[in-house]
């Protein structure tokens, strides 16, 4: 039987990455608040399995295309002892036979199996959830990662875990280009240690982006906060043109946007907001020249651009341009 074992979650760290903690056991269950994290715990523990014993055999199951029987047959004793490792996907897709065979499962595991399931979150399956904890088995959650203060830290540590040294410009600069997707955050970072030999700092970061996909969203954001409104859309265009999608670039602006607003929003309440204090500084200098009703106008302006390059607008270009547009419009609001 698996050996008890408590459920790790703060937003840190040591908690993104609980999962290293623990050691391979019959069930291991991993809830998941960022996917590419819960990938990432569920390839160490394949790897951790395999590195013990290369001979055993990895099964994928799709918990959403399951047939009933299927879990039975793969855990049922096999003649020569062989170790199986199976690892479930998308739990929270689950259909009801999946869910059936697996709570049934739970009564009589195999020692020669090794299941590690992620769920990636939502209500479907959390009686199975329920049924794993209950039983004793390891439970790892990875909480969600929604601020750029988190983001930023998340950087900084994987970069720590390469053994390579990023400065506070460069860690802002990825999330205020990347900061949307944890996993293109992560990717890019991963390149960057690739790529750029010694410390990563701004000047590699925007050398390497620039002209390439995802590249310059940051620039965008600068010139279009600071009024230099002609320079952002020729730098729009050109990211644009050289492969880049929208959708990071009108991000970039949102998240430089909700940085000013969050600054704002202590001067006038006294309260602490989640930024970094390099954020608080950046975002300060960004206020400077901008009134409240200027930057709720812009707020409205970019969350439209943003429905727009994800689907509301035929012309996701106009979208960027047109919230560039107003962005500079705002800015010169006066309250």
């Amino acid at each position: 039987m698996a050996q008890r074992s408590k459920s790790y979650g703060s937003a840190s760290p040591a908690s993104w990455y609980a999962w290293e903690k623990l050691a391979p056991a019959p069930i291991v269950l991993i809830k998941a608040g960022e996917a590419v994290l819960g990938e990432r715990a569920l390839r160490h523990f394949q790897e951790t399995v395999l590195t013990h014993n290369p001979q055993t055999t990895v099964v994928r199951l799709n918990p959403a295309q399951y047939a009933r029987g299927e879990l039975t047959t793969l855990t049922s004793p096999s003649l020569f002892a062989e170790q199986t490792f199976i690892r479930v996907d998308n739990l929270e897709t689950l259909n009801a036979d999946f869910q059936a065979d697996f709570q049934n499962y739970l009564d009589n595991v195999s020692d020669d199996v090794t299941i590690v399931a992620v769920h990636g979150g939502g209500n479907k399956g959390s009686g199975l959830l329920r049924a794993i904890e209950k039983a004793g088995f390891p439970v790892c959650t990875i909480p969600k990662i929604k601020y750029a203060s988190d983001k930023a830290t998340l950087v900084k540590y994987e970069a720590q875990r390469g053994g390579r040294a990023i400065s506070a410009e460069a860690v802002q600069q990825l999330v205020d280009a990347l900061g949307s997707n944890t996993r293109e955050l992560l990717s890019a970072l991963e390149q960057l240690m690739v790529d750029v030999e010694g410390n990563i700092d701004a000047q590699a970061v925007h050398a390497y982006y620039a002209g390439r996909k995802e590249a310059d969203g940051f620039a965008v954001a600068d010139a279009a906060i600071s009024g230099q409104t002609g320079r952002a859309i020729a730098l729009a265009r050109h990211a644009i043109a050289t492969g880049s999608d929208p959708v990071p670039i009108v991000a970039a602006l949102s998240m430089k946007l909700r940085s000013m607003a969050l600054v704002l929003g202590a001067r006038s309440t006294g309260r602490k907001n989640s930024l970094a204090p390099w954020q608080v500084k950046r975002a300060t200098q960004d206020l400077n020249a901008w009134s409240g009703e200027g930057l709720a106008r812009a707020i409205i302006a970019v969350a439209q651009a943003d429905a727009d390059v994800k689907g509301a607008s035929r012309d996701p270009m106009y979208a960027v341009e047109r919230a560039i547009i107003r962005i500079g419009q705002a800015r010169r609001v006066r309250a």
